[in-house]
């Protein structure tokens, strides 16, 4: 359902990050804004802001046809190089609410949702193998980030899924799915301690599978050699993927330049926008 003309519904209001939703040019729209801590604003010197990196990634992965939330523009607010705040509009998927929020409603100890908690689990492997394949590592996706439609929430036998916060991903020239890279991902999505706590193995391996496209013998591969992978050992994978994506596109940059090129400050999609930053 739309918001009502004129309403804002905060959808989460924290010391840095403020998310409303919104009417907006006639559309239903999600507005974050991210303010940087002053103790870490050196760390953004020359590099595109959160708002930035969300509204890129995106864009190339809605560009690409794997479903996600539409981006409608962002801006940054910059003083000597480096970013004070940022914010992404997006459009309000209706109709959606978070993996999370499906699995803390759904418990596993109770029966009567195994069947919805699997269906969850295969659709997740799915999307994630979809993204793989058009050559992009999400970095950064846990259920938060996630949103689920039922096709029918009484039955609850097949949904959708949209990816909605994605700051760190990569985009690759080809598919990664037969890449070790991929497992950044996989590690995060069945092994990690948080997925570990949230699903059973039997749904954890269901989601390995379904990410196979069903071949088993894949699925049972995959997973031995996730078991073998530590936290510390994949979150020191994803920081150097991050860094190496950072500092390497600005060099590229520069050197297609000839000179330290800023990013745009602003990219809106809507005429009506107005200040994303007031």
């Amino acid at each position: 359902m739309a918001a009502a003309p004129g309403a804002e519904i905060v959808l989460k209001d924290e010391p840095w990050t403020r998310v409303v939703r919104r009417p907006l040019c006639g559309l239903d729209v999600v507005h974050k804004t991210y303010l940087v801590p002053p103790w870490t604003r050196w760390r953004t010197f020359l590099l595109t802001s959160r708002a930035g990196r969300e509204y890129r990634n995106l864009s190339r992965i809605h560009a690409s046809g794997v479903p996600c939330v539409r981006p409608l523009g962002f801006a940054e607010e910059r003083r000597l190089g480096v970013v004070r705040r940022s914010a992404l509009l997006t459009e309000f998927a209706p109709g959606t609410r978070s993996w999370k929020q499906e699995l803390l409603d759904r418990p596993s100890g109770d029966r009567r949702h195994a069947r919805a908690r699997r269906v969850l689990a295969a659709t997740f492997g799915a999307l994630l193998r979809r993204l793989h394949q058009a050559g992009f590592l999400g970095a950064r996706i846990s259920p938060r980030n996630v949103l689920v439609r039922w096709q029918d929430p009484d039955r609850a036998e097949a949904c959708a899924m949209l990816l909605c916060d994605l700051p760190a991903a990569s985009g690759f020239s080809a598919s990664i799915l037969d890449r070790p890279t991929a497992g950044i991902d996989l590690f995060d999505a069945a092994f990690s301690p948080g997925r570990r706590a949230q699903l059973t193995a039997a749904e954890r391996f269901r989601l390995v599978l379904a990410y196979a496209a069903g071949d088993r013998n894949r699925a049972r591969q995959l997973w031995r050699w996730l078991a073998r992978r530590s936290k510390r050992g994949n979150e020191l994978r994803k920081a150097l993927r991050t860094t190496l994506d950072s500092y390497l596109g600005l060099l590229a940059q520069c050197l297609r330049r000839g000179r330290l090129h800023l990013p745009p400050t602003r990219v809106p999609e809507l005429g009506c926008a107005g200040d994303l930053l007031p």
